[in-house]
C-alpha cells in the first residue's frame, strides 16, 4: 500500500513557478500528484475559479500571476509556443501581431495573430479570460521565414518583416481589409529589405498576392520595394479586392482592376 503523503495542487503549482514554469498539462499534473482524475478535475476546477489558473485549450493550464489575473491569462506572447508544443503544430506569430513586434503598431492589437500550415481544419480562435489568439492557415506555410523574439516565458517565432507584408495581403480580411493593410505596410517598410522582399515572393509563388503588395508599396511611393514584386511574363488580369465589384480601373503595370482606391490612415 501506497503511503506517501500526496502533493498538495497549489503546492506543486508554486514549485512550477519557482522553477519558472507558466504552464502544464493534465497529464503532468496526474503523474506528479498521484491523486485520482476526479480528484484532481476538482482541484484544477478550484483554482480556475478563483482566477489562479486559466484553461486556454483542453489539458492545457496556465499560471496566471497576480499582475495578470484581470487579464484572465497570461499574454498570450507568454503561451504561445508551449501551446503550440502541446497541439504538435508548427507556427510563427504573423499578421498585425508580427507587424507591431516589427514597430508597425499604427493601431492596437486586440488578438494575437498565428500563422500554421494548412493541414487541420477545425482549428478556431483560442479565447481565454480577455485573451484572444486567431489561427491562419496557410498552405505556403514552409515558404515563410520566422526569427526568435524573446518573451518573458521563453522565445517565440515572428515572422520576419518580409514574410509579415506578404501575409498582410494574402490574409487581408483579417487583417483589417487592404486600407489597414497600406496603413501598417507605410511603418513596416521601414523594417523591409527589397533583395528578401524578393525571395519572399519567389519562394511562395503566388503572382496575385505579390501584384497586391506590388501595387500598394507603389501607391505608398516605395518604388524599390515594390519593384522587388513584379512577377516575369504577362499576368492575367484580376481584382485588387476580391470582395469588390469590378470598377474597370485598370493599373497597367499591375494589371489589376483598382476597383478599392486605397484609404489609409495618416
Amino acid at each position: 500500500m501506497n503511503t506517501a503523503p500526496k502533493i498538495r495542487l497549489r503546492d506543486w503549482l508554486d514549485t512550477l513557478s519557482a522553477h519558472g514554469r507558466s504552464s502544464f498539462t493534465k497529464i503532468e499534473a496526474l503523474d506528479a500528484l498521484g491523486v485520482t482524475p476526479v480528484a484532481l478535475k476538482l482541484s484544477l476546477l478550484r483554482q480556475t475559479k478563483a482566477g489562479i489558473l486559466a484553461k486556454p485549450k483542453s489539458g492545457f493550464y496556465v499560471i496566471v500571476d497576480p499582475p495578470h489575473r484581470a487579464l484572465g491569462c497570461l499574454p498570450p506572447e507568454w503561451i504561445i509556443a508551449h501551446l503550440m508544443a502541446y497541439m504538435k503544430l508548427p507556427y510563427y506569430v504573423g499578421g498585425l501581431s508580427a507587424a507591431a513586434n516589427h514597430g508597425a503598431s499604427h493601431h492596437a492589437v486586440q488578438e494575437l495573430q498565428v500563422v500554421v500550415p494548412n493541414v487541420r481544419t477545425g482549428l478556431r480562435s483560442i479565447v481565454c479570460g480577455k485573451v484572444r489568439i486567431r489561427f491562419m492557415r496557410k498552405a505556403a506555410f514552409k515558404s515563410a521565414v520566422s526569427n526568435d523574439f524573446k518573451t518573458p516565458t521563453g522565445n517565440i517565432k515572428v515572422s520576419d518583416p518580409e514574410t509579415t507584408a506578404w501575409d498582410l495581403v494574402f490574409f487581408s480580411k483579417s487583417t483589417g481589409g487592404l486600407d489597414n493593410v497600406t496603413t501598417v505596410l507605410k511603418d513596416l517598410a521601414e523594417a523591409m529589405d527589397e533583395k528578401k522582399l524578393k525571395q519572399t515572393i519567389a519562394a511562395h509563388g503566388d503572382h496575385l498576392t505579390a501584384r497586391r503588395l506590388g501595387y500598394i508599396l507603389q501607391f505608398l511611393g516605395l518604388k524599390e520595394l515594390a519593384e522587388a514584386c513584379k512577377p516575369a511574363g504577362v499576368q492575367p488580369l484580376r481584382l485588387l479586392e476580391p470582395s469588390a465589384e469590378v470598377s474597370k480601373n485598370i493599373d497597367p503595370v499591375w494589371n489589376l482592376d483598382i476597383n478599392h482606391p486605397l484609404d489609409p490612415d495618416q
